[in-house]
């Protein structure tokens, strides 16, 4: 296994390093990489060890900044910011049509791109799903008539820091966000005892609606090709509120009388908000049916320090 790296960073500071922030900017190509190379159940094993005959490239571009907004006596106010924008690319890989992998990727494209039938509505007349024939062939068939709709690895992600003290209070507020699509929630219609979301009440119901919902069916050649279209493949990008505390800690006047070092009252809550579309069930969750997204938790405590 080879890897090829190259890398340019810098750190500066401004205003008596009030100001900080680190610029990098990488790439790195690998060649042979060693995996469990994917081959037919048929030859009694689903992998076996071996040299992945691929060349892939991954390039990116971080940034990070810390600021001293504001710097008193009782009040100061420091904020962060940080940004990763990242990208891969299959640069080449010899006798891919011919290997298992001939339908799971592509040539000058990332590594995590979607191949599927095109989407293009639903037929108001008869409530089915429309796809594009690519090949012209009359038929929609797999992967004759799949395209690349699209990736999932992220296009970028980051957070944004924000920490304030006023005397013995401090409050901290973290958001984090990504910028990504994802295959999205695949309609059951009732044939497996799942709740469906509030949405589907759109889909088609009688000739002459409109709504690129397809209608309920449980035709397994209907659903098959929807599974394969690009109609579930969606904006899953996000901005949560990923943490947001608040605590006090008491004067030191008034614990030394209890000896003490320290007494600190918080107030600490995850995953309290989030901005994302609202046709999913939670954007870091895949098209799984089933799956918890991240908690929302409140915890309160109080910390002594002896």
């Amino acid at each position: 296994e080879t890897t090829k790296k190259l890398e340019l960073a810098a750190e500066l500071g401004f205003l008596h390093d009030r100001i900080l922030t680190t610029i990098a900017l990488y790439k790195n190509t690998s060649g042979n990489q060693l995996i469990a190379y994917t081959v037919p159940y048929i030859t009694g094993f689903n992998s076996y060890q071996a040299n992945f005959p691929a060349v892939i490239q991954n390039t990116g571009l971080e940034f990070e900044l810390n600021v001293q907004a504001i710097k008193g006596k009782t009040f100061t106010w420091n904020t962060s910011f940080n940004i990763s924008f990242q990208k891969n690319e299959l640069k080449s890989f010899p006798g891919l049509a011919s290997s298992s992998y001939a339908n799971t990727y592509v040539v000058g494209k990332d590594l995590s791109s979607e191949l599927y039938y095109q989407f293009l509505g639903v037929n108001p007349q008869t409530g089915l799903p429309i796809y594009k024939d690519q090949n012209g062939d009359g038929q929609i068939t797999y992967p004759e008539d799949a395209i690349v709709v699209g990736h999932t690895s992220p296009n970028f992600f980051g957070g944004f820091n924000n920490t304030f003290n006023y005397k013995g209070l401090q409050l901290d507020v973290f958001f984090e966000f990504v910028k990504r699509s994802y295959d999205a929630y695949l309609p059951q219609y009732g044939s497996t005892a799942t709740n469906e979301p509030e949405y589907l009440v759109n889909r088609w119901e009688k000739p002459g609606d409109g709504t690129n919902i397809p209608r309920a069916t449980l035709d397994p050649d209907v659903i098959g090709n929807l599974y394969l279209s690009s109609s579930r493949f969606s904006d899953a990008s996000y901005i949560r509120l990923k943490n947001l505390s608040l605590s006090y800690s008491l004067k030191s006047s008034l614990i030394q009388k209890w000896k003490l070092k320290d007494v600190k009252i918080f107030v600490q809550g995850q995953n309290l908000l989030v901005f994302a579309n609202k046709l999913r069930f939670d954007p870091e969750l895949s098209s799984s049916n089933v799956g918890i997204p991240p908690l929302k938790t409140l915890i309160a405590g109080l910390k002594l320090s002896l």
